[in-house]
């Protein structure tokens, strides 16, 4: 499958414009106090970068560069890897 990065970030972008929550699993990923976060599958960056926001460190992980590059853009002070979390070595 083919991502566009831009376009689902958008829909997003779409449903927090209307007052909606879009950052219910950040929250619930804060409720448990991490100090640290590997954001495995990322997308766009979109919990990722809540996490952030709220002190957390983050490191994004993601197969699709589509989806990176928006995250990149979107949080440049986060580190993001293109990876297959198959594969993946911690």
């Amino acid at each position: 499958m083919t991502w566009n990065g831009e376009e689902y970030q958008a829909r997003f972008d779409r449903i927090a414009a209307q007052g909606k929550d879009v950052h219910g699993e950040a929250a619930l990923v804060r409720s448990f106090a991490p100090a640290t976060v590997l954001d495995a599958g990322c997308g766009t960056g979109r919990v990722a970068a809540e996490l952030a926001r709220h002190g957390i460190t983050v490191v994004g992980v993601d197969v699709d560069e589509s989806m990176l590059a928006t995250a990149r853009r979107r949080a440049p002070e986060i580190r993001w890897h293109r990876r297959d979390l198959v594969g993946l070595d911690l």
